[in-house]
């Protein structure tokens, strides 16, 4: 949701997982490039510049940890003295079981998207998701490790990141992305006009898992 509308506002860069290691075959075939090799070499960084850039000249780009030592390689062998300053959001969650659940969910179904008008985003064939605890086990402690990660690497590198919390962008979202374009050096004001084009894809069963899982966890 948040990418999507700081790519609407036409001011916040173009952000999305150019980096993650599952899509950048998928991204290099949409730059018409070469697709086969999942290779990120200067032609795809300068095609990743260019897609993920607004007219302003700012680029964004959403990095999940497990993609964060490939993307530093990455800019540090093509762009060992970068110029221009770097701003750095930083999106968590408070109910983490909720997101695990939600993750559990997504790499059963390969479902991570549902747009606003209700269509939806796959990342392969449409199956269905079952409740599975040591499944949702996985996924509560990738998401724990990755935060305490990026706690401890921003500390390292003397980072104060803009901190979003999920719960909060759910329900004002237009106020996050104002507080966005004002960490950017850009006009909030301009968040007023941008709809979101995902939606929240919690559903009824969702919190009957998060029931189920409680239980489970008391065993």
């Amino acid at each position: 949701m948040l990418c999507d509308m700081l790519s609407r506002t036409q001011i916040a860069g173009q952000p999305a997982s150019y980096f993650r290691r599952q899509d950048i075959s998928k991204w290099a075939e949409k730059f018409g490039l070469n697709a086969s090799s999942g290779v990120v070499d200067e032609e795809y960084l300068e095609a990743v510049h260019e897609a993920g850039s607004s007219a302003n000249g700012i680029f964004g780009a959403r990095i999940m940890w497990d993609s964060m030592a490939e993307v530093a390689d990455y800019l540090l062998d093509h762009f060992p003295s970068p110029n221009g300053e770097v701003a750095y959001v930083y999106l968590s969650r408070k109910d983490v079981i909720s997101q695990a659940i939600s993750l559990a969910k997504a790499l059963q179904t390969g479902l991570w998207h549902v747009r606003a008008d209700g269509s939806i985003q796959r990342s392969g064939p449409e199956q269905k998701a079952t409740f599975d605890a040591a499944l949702i086990d996985s996924c509560l402690l990738e998401i724990q490790e990755d935060a305490s990660a990026w706690q401890k690497w921003f500390h390292k590198e003397n980072i104060e990141p803009l901190e979003i919390v999920y719960e909060e962008l759910v329900e004002d979202p237009k106020n996050i992305v104002g507080k966005v374009l004002t960490c950017l050096g850009q006009d909030p004001n301009l968040a007023a006009s941008v709809e979101p084009g995902t939606s929240k894809m919690a559903t009824n069963d969702n919190e009957e898992w998060r029931l189920r899982y409680l239980q489970y966890r008391k065993r």
